[in-house]
């Protein structure tokens, strides 16, 4: 083993002792949820040093444009990690949580002091319910001409496993319009109303 894999190893396994010394000291709290908001916070401050600032980690709910599951009680996310963008950071609450869209998410955090079958299913649940938000339509390189081939949407799900979008979209006789082609239609029909009161 050269030096440097050792010196690594060394640093994970120190880091990985500062964060079980985190986990003892949530536990000397006697509210269950202050344990939990305590722990929260030590991992999530861990992370956070590790991705900012192209990524950073949230608190809150991740949301789509579609309402997915909307009524759903338990949207509420330990910690999200997402590009620190404009649109994450529009729909941020006066409490520090914020509304993310799913667009600018890269993964979702769970944090457990204990972890048994009930936890766990509860975080398995947590996982299936936020897998099922939907991403919008945006400008990529699949647009071509100013349209989206509902076969090339497909193909992408079938890569990622993520719907792209709303499915009610996708009809195999159908071409998705991208932005810049309904700006067009709008300015058609912009110049079709005017032309029409101008007789």
């Amino acid at each position: 083993m050269s030096d440097h894999v050792r010196r690594m190893l060394d640093h994970m396994k120190l880091e990985t002792e500062a964060l079980q010394l985190q986990a003892k000291r949530a536990r000397l709290l006697d509210h269950d949820g202050n344990r939990g908001t305590e722990a929260e916070h030590g991992i999530l401050h861990w992370l956070n040093a590790r991705f900012a600032p192209e990524y950073v980690v949230s608190s809150g709910e991740i949301i789509d444009a579609y309402d997915t599951d909307s009524t759903s009680e338990s949207r509420q996310q330990d910690g999200v990690l997402h590009r620190n963008d404009v649109h994450a950071r529009r729909f941020m609450l006066a409490s520090g949580l914020r509304l993310i869209p799913v667009e600018s998410v890269a993964a979702v955090i769970e944090v457990k002091l204990s972890l048994d079958k009930p936890e766990f299913t509860k975080a398995e649940a947590a996982a299936r319910q936020t897998a099922k938000l939907r991403y919008a339509l945006q400008s990529g390189p699949w647009i071509s001409n100013g349209s989206l081939a509902s076969s090339q949407i497909l193909d992408a799900e079938n890569q990622s496993g993520i719907p792209m979008v709303d499915p009610a979209w996708i009809r195999s006789d159908r071409r998705l319009p991208c932005s810049a082609t309904m700006a067009q239609r709008t300015r058609r029909r912009s110049r079709s109303g005017l032309r029409g009161n101008e007789r």
